[in-house]
C-alpha cells in the first residue's frame, strides 16, 4: 500500500524516480572539474532530492486524508483502501438510485448551491495552481539571480587575479632593476679595491727597492773606505819599504785596486741586473695582474648578462603559465557556465512541459469533473433529501478542505523560506571555497 501511495503521489506532483536518484560524485568531478564546485553541487542536489522527498510525503498525506476523485483515480492509480471506498460509494448511489421510484424535483437552490460549492473547489484549485506557478517562477528567478550574482563574483575574482599577477610582475621587474644596481655598486668596490691594493703594493716595490738601493750605496761607501784607508797604510808602507819593495807592492796594490774595482763593478753590475729582473718580474706580475683581472671582469659580465637573460627568459615563461592558468581558468568558468545555462534552459522546459501537461490532465480532470456532476445533479432529482444532507456534508467537508489547503499554503511557505535560506547559505559558503582555493 505504501508504495502503490507513493506512486499515486509522485504521478500527481510529475516526479519521476531518476529525479530521486542522487549522481556519483566522480560523475560530478568530471563534469565540473573542481572538487569544491563538484562538493556544493552535489549538497545542492542532495537538499533538492530532500525537497522533493518531502513533497511526496505530503502528497501521500493529503491523499490518506482527503482521498482523490474517480477520474483521477483512472489516471494516477489509488491506494486499495481508496479503492474500495469508491466502489462502495458507487454501490451506495446504484442500490439509492435502484431504490427510489418516484423522480425528485431539482430545485433551483439545491442547483444554485452545487454550483457554488463547484465553482468554489475551482476557484480554490485555480488558485493554488498559481500559487505554485507563481512559487516555481520565483524560485527560478532567485536561482537566476544567484547565478548571474555567482558569475558576477567570477568575473571580479578573476579581475583581481589578473591585478594581482601584473603587481607581482611590476615588483619582480623593480627587484630585478635593484640586484642588478648592487652588482654594478659591487664591482665597482670591488675594482676600487683592487686599485687600492695595486697602488699599495706599487708603493711596496718602491720603497724595497729604495732600500736596496740604499744597501747598495752603503756597502760602496764602505769599499771606497777601505779603499782609502788601504792607501794611507801603502803610504805608510812606502817610507819603510826599498824601491823594488815599493814598485812590487805599487804593482800588487794596484793589481788589488783594480781587482776590487773590478769587483765593485761587477757587484753594481749584479745589483742593476737584480734590479732589472725585479723591474721586469713586477711588469710581467702587473700584465698577469691586469690580465686576470681582465678575464674575471669579462666573466663577471658574461654571467651578469647570462643571468640577466635567464632571468628574463624565466620572468616570461612565469608569465605565460600565469596566463595560461588564467585563460584555462576563464574557458573552464564560461564552460561550467554554458553547461549550467543549457542544463538551465532543459531544466525549464522540462518544467513548462510538466506545467503543460499538468494543466491538460487538470483541465481533462475538471471537464470530468463537471460531467460527473451533471450526472449527479440528475441523480438528485430522485434523492432530495439525500442530496440535502450530502450537500450539507459536502459543505462541512469543503470547509475543512479550505482550512486545510491554508494551512498547507502556510506550511508551504515556511518551507519555501527555510529553503531559500538554505540554499543561499549553500551557495555563501561555495563562493568562500571556491575564493580560497589556490591556482594551480
Amino acid at each position: 500500500m505504501k508504495a502503490q501511495l507513493t506512486s499515486a503521489a509522485m504521478k500527481r506532483l510529475c516526479i519521476k524516480n531518476e529525479d530521486l536518484k542522487e549522481k556519483n560524485y566522480t560523475e560530478l568531478i568530471l563534469k565540473y572539474r573542481d572538487e569544491e564546485k563538484a562538493k556544493a553541487f552535489q549538497k545542492i542536489q542532495q537538499q533538492t532530492i530532500a525537497d522533493l522527498n518531502l513533497r511526496i510525503q505530503q502528497e501521500e498525506l493529503r491523499i490518506e486524508q482527503n482521498g482523490i476523485t474517480e477520474a483521477e483515480y483512472k489516471i494516477l492509480g489509488s491506494p486499495p483502501a481508496l479503492k474500495e471506498y469508491i466502489k462502495k460509494e458507487q454501490k451506495v448511489q446504484q442500490s439509492m438510485s435502484q431504490s427510489q421510484n418516484s423522480p425528485r424535483v431539482l430545485t433551483h437552490e439545491i442547483m444554485q448551491k452545487s454550483l457554488e460549492l463547484r465553482n468554489e473547489l475551482q476557484s480554490e484549485n485555480q488558485q493554488r495552481q498559481a500559487l505554485q506557478r507563481e512559487t516555481m517562477l520565483k524560485k527560478m528567478e532567485e536561482q537566476e539571480e544567484k547565478r548571474l550574482r555567482v558569475i558576477e563574483e567570477k568575473r571580479k575574482a578573476a579581475q583581481t587575479l589578473r591585478e594581482k599577477y601584473v603587481a607581482d610582475d611590476i615588483q619582480e621587474k623593480i627587484d630585478e632593476q635593484r640586484r642588478m644596481q648592487q652588482l654594478k655598486q659591487n664591482e665597482r668596490i670591488k675594482k676600487a679595491e683592487e686599485l687600492k691594493r695595486r697602488k699599495e703594493q706599487e708603493i711596496l716595490e718602491e720603497k724595497i727597492q729604495k732600500q736596496e738601493i740604499f744597501k747598495t750605496k752603503i756597502e760602496a761607501t764602505k769599499q771606497a773606505q777601505e779603499y782609502q784607508s788601504f792607501k794611507v797604510q801603502q803610504q805608510q808602507a812606502k817610507t819603510m819599504m826599498s824601491d823594488a819593495e815599493k814598485t812590487q807592492k805599487r804593482l800588487q796594490m794596484l793589481k788589488e785596486q783594480e781587482a776590487a774595482n773590478a769587483q765593485f763593478k761587477q757587484q753594481i753590475q749584479q745589483a742593476a741586473l737584480i734590479r732589472q729582473q725585479k723591474e721586469q718580474e713586477r711588469v710581467r706580475a702587473e700584465e698577469a695582474h691586469k690580465e686576470r683581472l681582465r678575464i674575471e671582469t669579462e666573466r663577471q659580465q658574461q654571467k651578469q648578462i647570462e643571468f640577466q637573460r635567464q632571468k628574463q627568459i624565466e620572468t616570461q615563461r612565469e608569465y605565460d603559465e600565469k596566463m595560461r592558468r588564467l585563460k584555462e581558468q576563464q574557458q573552464n568558468a564560461k564552460q561550467v557556465l554554458q553547461e549550467e545555462q543549457e542544463r538551465k534552459q532543459v531544466l525549464r522546459k522540462v518544467q513548462i512541459e510538466q506545467i503543460q501537461q499538468n494543466e491538460k490532465v487538470k483541465e481533462k480532470m475538471q471537464e470530468e469533473t463537471k460531467q460527473k456532476a451533471i450526472q449527479n445533479q440528475i441523480q438528485l432529482v430522485e434523492k432530495k433529501q439525500k442530496i440535502k444532507m450530502m450537500q450539507e456534508k459536502t459543505e462541512q467537508e469543503a470547509e475543512i478542505k479550505k482550512q486545510r489547503l491554508l494551512d498547507e499554503m502556510r506550511q508551504i511557505e515556511l518551507l519555501n523560506e527555510q529553503k531559500a535560506k538554505e540554499q543561499e547559505a549553500i551557495v555563501e559558503i561555495t563562493q568562500r571555497a571556491y575564493l580560497k582555493t589556490p591556482i594551480k
